[in-house]
């Protein structure tokens, strides 16, 4: 690894069953976050982000499973559709062909402080 290459502060957090290495400013797409009441989170919702993993000027810790002090921070900036996929069921020889399609909602992060 290039010494430019290496950041010094990051942390992984997880959303949506997924793990994201992340580092202050960076903007990630998660699937879709709920905020209270089951309605979608609105834009400029902070967040608590479930966080794994901390790396600051060298000092490493790491969560069992899940750290409880110094998580991240995150705010809503929007909730986007991610691309279309086409998916289609066809029987040979029988007449039968059925094309639908699937749209995922995601929602885009900010990480405001790790």
């Amino acid at each position: 690894m290039l010494k430019s290459d290496k950041k010094d502060d990051f942390a992984v957090i997880k959303a949506g069953g997924k793990q994201y290495l992340v580092d202050i400013g960076d903007e990630i797409l998660v699937d879709r976050i709920k905020g209270k009441k089951g309605e979608t989170a609105k834009k400029g919702l902070k967040l608590n982000l479930g966080t794994l993993l901390i790396n600051k000027k060298g000092s490493l810790k790491i969560g069992n499973p899940m750290l409880k002090t110094g998580q991240a921070r995150g705010e809503v900036i929007e909730e986007i559709k991610d691309e279309k996929i086409v998916v289609f069921k066809y029987r040979p020889k029988k007449r039968y062909r059925k094309k639908t399609g699937f749209r995922a909602k995601k929602t885009k992060i900010k990480i405001l402080s790790i």
